[in-house]
């Protein structure tokens, strides 16, 4: 829990817009919000299979997912542990991180610098600006 909201604190403070893609179910996404209530954050986007009747195996789910967002699929990168979903979304274009027993802030950082979406080198010289 403690990986998962330093990664979620790093990439909202880099402005990163963050989506949950998840295949569960209503009480199981409850359990997961009750665990860590920082995804219940209405700046962060749900797209969860038992609302949108697909499941991330899907291409459907991805086109839905870019639809949604209104962005190319290549600005879109799944985390997941399952290769077929890994898969999946890495052939309807995503970029994809494979992750196992929790993700190390560290290294999330470094994926998202290789995908050049920000220089995320050093996270504490990232300040908000003033308006």
């Amino acid at each position: 829990e403690l990986a998962a909201r330093e990664c979620l604190r790093r990439v909202r403070a880099l402005g990163i817009r963050i989506g949950i893609c998840s295949n569960t179910n209503h009480s199981h996404w409850n359990r997961i919000v009750t665990l860590l209530p920082e995804l219940a954050d209405k700046n962060i986007t749900h797209f969860l299979s038992y609302e949108m009747k697909s499941v991330k195996t899907d291409a459907s789910f991805y086109r839905r997912v870019t639809d949604h967002t209104r962005r190319p699929a290549r600005e879109h990168v799944l985390l997941d542990d399952l290769d077929n979903n890994l898969d999946a979304a890495a052939a309807a274009g995503f970029r994809t991180l494979r992750i196992e027993n929790g993700i190390d802030p560290d290294r999330l950082q470094q994926v998202l610098a290789s995908y050049c979406f920000t220089d995320l080198t050093e996270t504490s010289q990232v300040q908000p600006t003033s308006g």
